[in-house]
């Protein structure tokens, strides 16, 4: 199997330039509509990208593996941006993903008809023009976690390092200082918790994001 050296996790400036598309908007966007105003930013330092890759076939012919669609951009393909960047901001609770009915815009009509043949596109577009579609749009999340979520974070980290526990016993200097004790380790958990999910993240995408 023949591999890119390219990032195998989400960048500083592609942060940055796809929160300055969310923002500019205002309003929910398709992964497409995103990538689309994305790659027309220009970035504040352009990629070097890494050098193409040579495979040898079995019959000795040479085939050069192509690179992503905009290999200078730090948004380099729709399916970097789609498993690397935004699952990042999601994950870090900076955005979500939500299904809604609208109609499309003309780049996602266009894109739902690209592997269509002539007779079947203009089938295709004619139902789908000025209808309201299934569709999954990112923004900006304006809310906290859920308080269920929240319980189950304080529920994870606290158990383990006496959150809950009766103090009644101690006294009361005694009671203060567990109290300042059980907090640190909490913090220090959730530290540890959320280093662990983001080494999950950046390994589980590694794989999906070589070739991108």
């Amino acid at each position: 199997m023949s591999l890119y050296a390219w990032t195998p996790y989400v960048t500083a400036e592609a942060l940055r330039i796809v929160r300055n598309v969310m923002k500019s908007t205002g309003n929910p966007m398709s992964t497409k509509e995103i990538f689309k105003l994305a790659v027309a930013q220009k970035p504040q330092k352009p990629i070097d990208p890494p050098p193409p890759i040579i495979k040898v076939r079995k019959d000795g012919s040479i085939k050069q593996i192509p690179y992503p669609s905009h290999p200078e951009h730090p948004i380099r393909s729709v399916r970097y941006l789609k498993q690397v960047v935004l699952p990042a901001m999601e994950h870090s609770l900076e955005i979500e993903k939500f299904h809604t009915k609208a109609a499309l815009s003309q780049t996602e009509i266009e894109g739902r008809l690209a592997s269509l043949s002539k007779s079947a596109n203009k089938a295709k577009q004619a139902a789908i023009s000025g209808t309201l579609q299934s569709v999954w749009l990112w923004r900006f999340r304006s809310e906290p976690p859920p308080q269920q979520e929240k319980e189950e974070l304080e529920k994870l980290y606290g158990e383990e390092v006496g959150v809950g526990r009766d103090l009644s016993h101690l006294s009361k200097r005694r009671r203060a200082a567990r109290v300042k004790k059980v907090e640190k380790a909490v913090k220090f958990m959730r530290s540890v918790q959320l280093a662990r999910k983001t080494g999950i993240l950046r390994e589980g995408s590694e794989q999906s994001t070589l070739r991108s």
